[in-house]
């Protein structure tokens, strides 16, 4: 939508307001006889910047003398002749005649005498060179009108006659009426008046009478209809065109309808004016193109990069099948629950009931459902609409933190029994032990219910955050992107407590206080490192360490407010017991030196 309006700007250094209201009472009454913005619509001009002046002196056609300046000063509009200047089948400028120019400063109408002439003149200024049609209005009547190429400062004279029309009513071969159908009338090719049907298939076009003129009716890009008509014309001419209707079928790869919005497109090479015209979808994969001219026509269909097109011919083609050859890869990775990638799962596609047996799919909507022995262990939407790599994250378990910790534990066991037994080596063995099994459960999670099930979970091996949701019709999660700091934390953790083992298998051995400082100093390290760090991870999410409240998750094919509870898991504390459980000898070692001291005094 386009607004165009007349403005003034007004400033005086004295007057105050009163003169304001003065000038722009004086400015309303001057309106219809101001240039509409220049000749040349914003344009520059030429290639070299040329401007000309173009001056249209019109004939025979009357008007009351001073018009323009009496309508000024009385306030009241007089008839005059107006003339205006179109380029492109749009009006660049209006200029209303007169054989005395005039201008107003500071709200005071002043006649130029010096540029007065005997005949009437419309003068336009700063003219860009080109083609124009100048047409003339005596009372609002277009009485005159003449084509010119603006090259120079031109005068030019148009000889006017009065306004006739040529009514015309247009229908289909069922009587049905066509509206927005163009109108034109031409001279040598050139469009002297335009109009368009309105809803009851009526138009009515004015032109400078008498003359003849080429009619022509254009309907959707195509010339329907000419004849050669004289005005005054004097009886309605009813046109009747021949139009038809054409559906288009259209399917994809796996013969369904297109999953994603193709709005096929008919153009012509026949049309005078290109243009395209749409369908309208009137059910999934058909759609209704309504009054086509009989023609030939190219239908064409296109997707990002994926085009088909097709010759039709109108009326001898009512229905067309097209199936659309688009198709872009889906690659599905599954994860287990830790998002490790797993093997020998089973993968299928599904749309609107079929299952798609490779990995080459139409693009649209489809259900992707993962199975492990025929149970579903992963399921998600997924719009495809480019080549995609889904990472699944399933709900598979995993069984090595149970076997390692059997290990670990069977480990410990043999160590305490075939030695020399004591509560104090059973203690230091223990928190090793803790310490080697911490690394391989979740060290933080979160819990989430509502609508959906949702869980996160913080592993050392591998070093990832994991979410899991399950809902109905849903059964997915993703491994978060973290930043490179929180990686680095993990590593840290991981190196502190493996560390700390170390160290405790060693002071088992060597039996020297320093290393069991250093095995107590990792171990104390790793959980206050993974406490700190992941403190800055949960200030950005959850808001805290520690807590609870309603959090929005956020998971592929699924979103949802769930409110969640989150804290520290149970490898973190089986970090805390290992650091306890390692107190306690050095605990007992000091009260045994502490009660040898007393007895000693």
């Amino acid at each position: 939508f386009t607004a165009k309006f007349t403005a003034e700007f007004f400033s005086s250094p004295d007057g105050g307001l009163p003169a304001v209201e003065k000038e722009a009472d004086i400015f309303h009454k001057l309106i219809p006889y101001r240039d509409y913005g220049g000749a040349n619509n914003g344009e520059k001009g030429g290639e070299n910047g040329e401007r000309y002046s173009l001056t249209v002196f019109p004939h025979l056609a009357p008007s009351f003398p001073f018009a323009p300046a009496i309508s000024i000063v009385t306030g009241r509009r007089l008839p005059d002749v107006r003339v205006e200047l179109w380029r492109n089948d749009t009006m660049v400028s209006s200029a209303v005649c007169s054989r005395i120019p005039f201008i107003v400063i500071d709200g005071k109408v002043r006649f130029d005498w010096k540029n007065a002439t005997l005949m009437k003149k419309a003068v336009f200024i700063d003219v860009k060179p080109g083609e124009y049609m100048m047409k003339v209005f005596r009372r609002d009547k277009y009485v005159g009108a003449k084509p010119v190429y603006v090259d120079r400062d031109m005068a030019v004279h148009v000889i006017c006659g009065f306004e006739g029309n040529v009514n015309l009513c247009i229908s289909d071969q069922n009587g049905n009426e066509i509206s927005n159908a163009g109108i034109f009338l031409q001279k040598n090719g050139k469009i002297y008046s335009f109009n368009s049907t309105d809803i009851d298939g009526r138009a009515v076009v004015r032109a400078p009478s008498p003359s003849a003129y080429a009619l022509k009716v254009c309907y959707k890009g195509f010339v329907v209809y000419e004849e050669n008509v004289s005005l005054p014309a004097f009886a309605e001419r009813k046109v009747q065109v021949e139009l038809s209707d054409l559906d288009v079928y259209v399917a994809d790869a796996l013969n369904l309808p297109p999953g994603v919005a193709i709005s096929p497109v008919l153009t012509s090479s026949e049309m005078e004016k290109p243009a395209n015209i749409y369908g309208e979808e009137v059910s999934p994969g058909q759609y209704s193109f309504k009054d086509l001219p009989s023609a030939s026509y190219t239908l064409y269909l296109r997707y990002k990069s994926f085009s088909v097109s097709r010759e039709v011919s109108i009326p001898d083609e009512r229905y067309v099948h097209v199936t659309f050859p688009a198709v872009y890869l889906l690659k599905v990775k599954p994860l287990n629950s830790r998002g490790m990638k797993i093997e020998g799962v089973d993968i299928e596609i599904r749309r609107e009931g079929k299952i798609i047996k490779n990995n080459e799919v139409p693009p649209g909507k489809y259900d992707v459902v993962l199975k492990e022995g025929g149970k579903i262990i992963g399921r998600r939407e997924v719009f495809v609409t480019q080549d995609t790599e889904l990472s699944m994250v399933t709900s598979k378990g995993v069984i090595f933190p149970e076997i390692f910790s059997a290990i670990i534990i069977a480990v410990a066991a043999l160590i305490i029994f075939f030695k020399k037994r004591s509560v104090r080596r059973i203690f230091i063995v223990s928190s090793a032990a803790l310490l080697l099994m911490s690394t391989l459960y979740p060290w933080w999670h979160m819990e989430g219910n509502g609508n959906m099930h949702v869980s996160t979970k913080v592993y050392l091996v591998p070093a990832k955050m994991v979410t899991v949701g399950a809902a109905d019709n849903f059964l997915n999660g993703e491994v978060a992107s973290m930043p490179s700091l929180f990686s680095t934390m993990i590593f840290v953790v991981m190196a502190m407590l493996l560390l700390s083992a170390v160290a405790i298998a060693a002071f088992l051995i060597l039996q020297k206080k320093v290393i069991f400082v250093a095995a107590m100093a990792f171990s104390i390290s790793s959980i206050l490192i993974f406490s700190y760090g992941m403190s800055q991870v949960t200030d950005a999410t959850t808001g805290s360490f520690w807590g609870s409240g309603m959090i929005n998750i956020t998971l592929p094919g699924m979103s949802e407010e769930l409110h969640c509870v989150w804290s520290p898991s149970v490898g973190y504390y089986m970090a805390i017991l290992a650091v306890i459980l390692l107190l306690i000898p050095a605990i007992l070692d000091a009260r045994m030196k502490f009660f040898r001291k007393m007895e000693g005094n």
